[in-house]
């Protein structure tokens, strides 16, 4: 009996790993289940809400992989959250749905606030991130560093679009342009 129902399990647990993932939209797969800390600078600490800020769901579900648009593109008012889309957006192509990604900003100094205060600390707040994304390490090259993210499946980085040698030889599913009229251009 007991050999019956350890078949039972392994024929139950694989079948569970064949079947396709979830075609999740990106906001439906974040509320609830991303943990905004106080040190990232918001209101609203706790699990990720979409109330009193619908008006970014549809911008980030437009990122979705199953979506049709090839080319999002928003324009609004200073602090409004727009960033979070990108975060979120990033988060769910590093967990959910691995692919490669990458974050431009306009200086080196961005990047690193950007990783710090933005993405980093969502990532050590949530714990079904934390076990999908490599921890950042400084002496272990399969782990992530504060400007380049290791995950199964794929990775994604954050850099310097000021600076055409960042752009070299990457290839990404989801290329996220942040502050760009505050980019500064190589003149090459």
């Amino acid at each position: 009996r007991a050999l019956a129902d350890g078949a039972s399990e392994l024929v139950l647990t694989r079948a569970e790993a064949l079947r396709p993932p979830r075609e999740w939209w990106i906001s439906e797969w974040a509320e609830g289940r991303i943990v905004i800390p106080g040190e990232a600078g918001t209101a609203r600490p706790g699990p990720l809400s979409w109330e009193g800020y619908e008006y970014l769901r549809e911008p980030l579900d437009t990122l979705s992989p199953q979506h049709p648009a090839r080319r999002t593109a928003l324009l609004g008012g200073a602090q409004t959250g727009k960033t979070q889309i990108g975060v979120v957006a990033t988060l769910f192509y590093s967990a959910e749905v691995p692919r490669p990604w990458l974050v431009a900003l306009p200086s080196i100094d961005e990047v690193g606030k950007y990783n710090r205060d933005k993405w980093q600390c969502l990532v050590d707040a949530t714990p079904e991130l934390r076990r999908k994304i490599r921890p950042v390490t400084s002496r272990d090259e399969q782990g992530s560093t504060n400007t380049y993210k290791r995950f199964s499946g794929g990775r994604g980085g954050f850099v310097n679009a000021g600076s055409a040698k960042g752009l070299q030889l990457v290839s990404a599913t989801l290329i996220v342009l942040e502050e760009s009229p505050n980019w500064v251009t190589d003149g090459g």
